[in-house]
């Protein structure tokens, strides 16, 4: 019975306190982790990867990367130069092309939809930001067309 008076001691001023802390190190536990969360994407790349099996020269796959960063950007013009991300796509004849290719991207600053300080995105997360579903799909198409087994 003590428990119950003692909960009834409590006043709601004290009780909407404690909420609101709780939400608020909730939200910033949040965005601690979506800024600041280590990616294993390019770690993983980089454990399966053969690199004998690699097409190009490594300086090559930083290009590509790049021209798909830049694609995002677009000249400083709205939207994304998809054809140029194809491209890039179409280049890749192996796995391990991709794979060199998901590790010369990296992590890189991504601002789109984020106000005052940029995200880390690797990759995947680059493309799915800057694509819709259906260009994704192209994507795996081209990469399935070139005998790759991988999908984004």
């Amino acid at each position: 019975m003590k428990y119950v008076e003692n909960l009834k001691a409590i006043k709601p001023n004290t009780l909407i306190t404690a909420g609101i802390f709780i939400i608020i190190v909730l939200v910033v536990w949040k965005v601690w982790k979506m800024f600041f969360k280590k990616d294993d994407t390019v770690d993983s790349a980089e454990k399966e990867i053969k690199k004998n099996n690699l097409t190009y020269s490594e300086s090559n796959y930083q290009t590509y990367a790049d021209r798909i960063e830049n694609a995002g950007d677009n000249g400083g013009w709205p939207g994304t130069d998809e054809d140029a991300i194809y491209q890039v796509f179409r280049e890749m004849k192996t796995k391990d092309d991709i794979l060199q290719l998901i590790i010369s991207f990296g992590e890189r600053n991504y601002w789109e939809n984020t106000w005052f300080y940029p995200v880390k995105f690797n990759l995947s997360k680059t493309l799915y930001s800057e694509l819709d579903n259906s260009e994704i799909e192209e994507i795996n198409n081209i990469i399935s067309g070139n005998g790759i087994n991988y999908k984004f």
